[in-house]
């Protein structure tokens, strides 16, 4: 039964379980000395469901960091053998990987840059530096950069004599075909980035790079709110906090919205919201948050900064959203319980609260193939459930 927003405004400790309570509290970098006590607590209770825990923390890609903290903050814990040591391994892998993929990624972006296209990193290949500190905790796919859509015949031909390809990698025999001119044609239409650009590698544990170039900030394709941003960085050497948490915001809020990305179990990974809450902390005050609130409503995306502060104090309640929030001016809040595809102006209302819809690890509310997937019976590589 769907719990009626008025009701609550955060989750109390007491409705959540403690596998549920232990994975928001360790999904986390900034934490209290109460928090570390607690996770102390809930950590050495030999209740606790481990193999229920990690399946949730890997579900949300939180799973190195959420291990990383337990053992940091309680080193005796015991939990089974078997998860020792895939977290051990897995946090170690993935940061020899994100080593990897940032000389990749940043090698191309200066040779992107030397070809006079402006590219501003966001999401992973920022944050695994500035944030995460490369330690392991932070898993990262792909490669998400900010360009300006006039640019998207040079970035083709500078991705193209590298090596990468738009198309669809076949995992089984190691393959990548291009897409077909209706594909190219569906995405320059209906969607806010370039189709990602791939490239085959020989290495047996990251067979491709990936880059994700985006040039608005919404499904509306509008340019202007992009514009502003990159302006902003050629004349101050880097995009400004508040330009880059209001991407943040847009990229969340189009995930969970969309049909296609609950089909494909992203639409409410808890890493998003992890990166949204560790960058407020670190970049955001008083003048970028006006700044966030003037850029927000001028460009119509209150909506998309209202629904994912919403979702932040419900997770972590930080104190400072529910203020920012009624900045925003947004007084009807029935949209938090919609969701559609937005190429196709799809609405439906979801049976489930919130918080089912984040603790439930599923995609089970979509029965059949989005309609933006069905359209040529294509999904994208790796099936269901891909990176």
């Amino acid at each position: 039964m769907r719990i009626n927003q008025e009701e609550r405004d955060t989750m109390e400790t007491n409705q959540l379980t403690k596998e549920q309570e232990l994975l928001l509290l360790t999904s986390k970098l900034t934490l209290t000395d109460a928090e570390k006590a607690r996770i102390i607590e809930l950590s050495s209770d030999t209740g606790i469901r481990w193999f229920q825990f990690f399946q949730m923390a890997m579900y949300h890609k939180t799973a190195t960091l959420c291990w990383s903290n337990i053992d940091n903050i309680n080193p005796d814990v015991q939990i089974p053998t078997y998860l020792y040591y895939m977290m051990r391994y897995g946090k170690k892998e993935i940061a020899l990987q994100n080593e990897k993929f940032l000389r990749e990624a940043e090698q191309t972006a200066e040779i992107l840059r030397g070809n006079g296209i402006q590219v501003i990193p966001v999401k992973g290949v920022r944050f695994v530096r500035t944030i995460y500190g490369c330690s392991g905790t932070r898993f990262m796919g792909d490669f998400d950069y900010l360009v300006r859509k006039s640019d998207g015949a040079k970035i083709r031909e500078v991705m193209h004599s590298l090596g990468y390809m738009q198309g669809k990698v076949n995992f089984r025999d190691n393959t990548l075909t291009p897409l077909s001119r209706a594909e190219e044609i569906k995405w320059k239409m209906s969607v806010s980035n370039f189709a990602p650009y791939i490239k085959l590698t020989d290495d047996p544990c990251n067979k491709i790079f990936k880059f994700d170039f985006r040039h608005s900030l919404d499904d509306t394709l509008k340019t202007d709110s992009m514009q502003e941003i990159l302006d902003y960085a050629a004349e101050n050497g880097d995009a400004r906090p508040a330009h880059l948490l209001i991407h943040l915001a847009a990229h969340f809020y189009g995930e969970a919205k969309r049909t296609v990305s609950m089909f494909l179990a992203k639409d409410f990974n808890i890493i998003k919201i992890t990166d949204i809450r560790e960058f407020v902390l670190r970049s955001m005050n008083a003048e970028e948050w006006d700044e966030a609130v003037r850029f927000a409503k001028h460009y119509g995306l209150a909506q998309q900064v209202y629904f994912t502060l919403y979702i932040t104090r419900l997770l972590f309640h930080d104190g400072y959203e529910s203020e920012i929030m009624e900045r925003l001016g947004v007084t009807d809040e029935s949209f938090l319980y919609s969701y559609g595809d937005n190429t196709l102006d799809e609405k439906y209302r979801t049976e489930r609260s919130l918080e089912e819809r984040i603790f439930a690890c599923d995609s089970s509310e979509i029965a059949e193939l989005p309609s933006f997937l069905a359209a040529d019976e294509t999904v994208p590589e790796g099936g269901k459930g891909a990176e």
